[in-house]
């Protein structure tokens, strides 16, 4: 080795290994390349999620999308994705609805969400950092929001906050059961949630084992007379 020569060392990281700006470019050039072929089938791109080797696509559509739709797109994009070579690594491939609760990241999400519930959450180190409460508007830069709950505790009157999207390090909207179910406000009491649904419907079959036995005893009586 020649005096006064440095040897330089470069770190190789492997394709998988976005980083985050990284990510985001891949997923802009994702959606460009998806777009038109999901339409095909009138369904919308609602979003693209590229991490540790999970290529997560989410697709909506007007009325819910079913499960022959999100085989058939399976089937569609993956050779799309083989030929356009964007990732070159090895990956799993995910498609799927956005479910009761959809996740929001980019401005179309928050401008689609413009009348619903969300819980919108910024740094832990600042404070207050979880709201929840109705988007009344958005625009390029910022969200508003009137709020109803901060950092978990309801407010006694509603206000509007502006929180801005830079801020946002995870938000979704809120799924009402209570609308879903067509009770009212004045029967809370009886609202039925997901967890308790089991517990309901077997009540509701030992009812009908009840009532049947009694109506077994009271023919029995009849054909005794």
């Amino acid at each position: 080795m020649q005096r006064g020569f440095e040897p330089r060392y470069f770190l190789v990281l492997p394709e998988t290994l976005f980083d985050k700006g990284g990510a985001q470019m891949l997923e802009e050039k994702l959606v460009d390349l998806l777009t038109p072929l999901i339409e095909t089938q009138q369904a919308e791109l609602y979003d693209v999620r590229w991490k540790s080797g999970l290529l997560s696509i989410v697709v909506d559509k007007e009325g819910g999308v079913s499960t022959d739709v999100l085989a058939k797109l399976n089937r569609f994009l993956s050779p799309l994705l083989e030929q356009s070579e964007l990732i070159k690594s090895e990956y799993r491939l995910e498609v799927t609805s956005p479910g009761v609760e959809r996740s929001l990241r980019t401005l179309a999400h928050y401008e689609k969400a413009v009348g619903e519930s969300v819980i919108v959450k910024k740094p832990s180190a600042q404070s207050p950092n979880r709201f929840q409460g109705v988007v009344q508007a958005v625009d390029a830069d910022k969200v508003i929001l009137e709020v109803s709950e901060v950092d978990g505790t309801e407010l006694k009157v509603k206000e509007n906050v502006e929180i801005a999207l830079s801020d946002i390090v995870q938000a979704k909207t809120v799924f009402d059961w209570q609308k879903s179910l067509g009770t009212s406000s004045k029967s809370q009491n009886h609202l039925v949630s997901p967890d308790n649904w089991q517990e309901q419907a077997k009540s509701k079959r030992k009812n009908k084992k009840s009532k049947s036995k009694k109506s077994n005893r009271k023919t029995t009586k009849e054909v005794a007379k």
